[in-house]
Order: C-alpha cells, then sequence, then structure tokens
C-alpha cells in the first residue's frame, strides 16, 4: 500500500490511499506536499500507519523537520529509510532525533537510501536548503523497515 497527503499554504489536506489498483495516489496521508513557509523550520508529523510515501516540497527554503513515530511491533527494530526522488541534490538531511544533531550522507540518487534507526519510538529527520537552489521542486522518498531482533 503507497500512502501519501497533501499539505498546502495554509491548508492542510489529509485523505486515504486504500491500495487499490485504480486508486489516485495524492489521496493518501502518506505522500506529502509543501509548499513554501516564511517559518524558518517547517514541522510535519508523518502519520503512523505510513509505511512508504513522499514528501514533496514545493519551493524549498528554510528548513523542514520530518516527524516519524512508526507502530512498532514486539521483537522488531524499526528503521526509517529515505532517498532522493526529485531534484533533492544540494539539499541536507540530518538525524535531530533525541534532541542530537547527526548529519546523514548527502541525497547521491534515488537508488540510495540512507537509513535511521528509531529512537524511543520515533525518528526526527530536519531537511535544509543551506543555499537558495535553483528548483521547483523536491521530493524525498521514505520507507519504514522493521527488522526481527
Amino acid at each position: 500500500m503507497e500512502c501519501r497527503a497533501v499539505l498546502t499554504f495554509p491548508l492542510v489536506i489529509l485523505t486515504c490511499l486504500l491500495g487499490t489498483a485504480d486508486s489516485n495516489p495524492t489521496r493518501s496521508p502518506c505522500a506529502t506536499q509543501s509548499s513554501f513557509s516564511m517559518e524558518t523550520v517547517m514541522n510535519h508529523p508523518i502519520p503512523r500507519r505510513c509505511k512508504k510515501g513522499l514528501m514533496t516540497w514545493h519551493y524549498p527554503m528554510g528548513s523542514m523537520i520530518l516527524h516519524f513515530q512508526p507502530r512498532i511491533p514486539e521483537n522488531r527494530t524499526v528503521w526509517v529509510c529515505v532517498s532522493a526522488d526529485t531534484a533533492a541534490t544540494g539539499m541536507g538531511l540530518s538525524d535531530v532525533t533525541a534532541e542530537r544533531v547527526r548529519p546523514l550522507p548527502n541525497f547521491v540518487s534515488r537508488y540510495y537510501a540512507t537509513c535511521v534507526p528509531t529512537v524511543e519510538g520515533r525518528v526526527d529527520l530536519k531537511w535544509d536548503v543551506s543555499q537558495e537552489i535553483a528548483t521547483y521542486i523536491a521530493t524525498i522518498a521514505y520507507t519504514v523497515v522493521k527488522v526481527p531482533r
């Protein structure tokens, strides 16, 4: 099941994709879109039920923090993996879970993922535009991976 959501300035629209072949992916809460914001840091929680999705950022400026609190079954270790989907090169990604800042490798391609383990049931990733980049849209893909202990 692929999930998506739409976040537009200043309105949030969330709908769910049930995973049928003819479903519209823009109706899922796991694929989010965010527009330009005057805030220095935008916060965006990812719904707990989302196992896979996209975060699309229109006119990327400043920073955005993606908050993951996935469901964690017993006897499993949970990681959140992210990769560049569209024009995310030149943008930085850091793990800011549990108030620590750990820079992650730069996005290389859509076929390369960076994975971060949950800490106390959550992962917080800060996505930065450190310089003015000339792109209309940037997208990262995420996947929640559950591994047996």
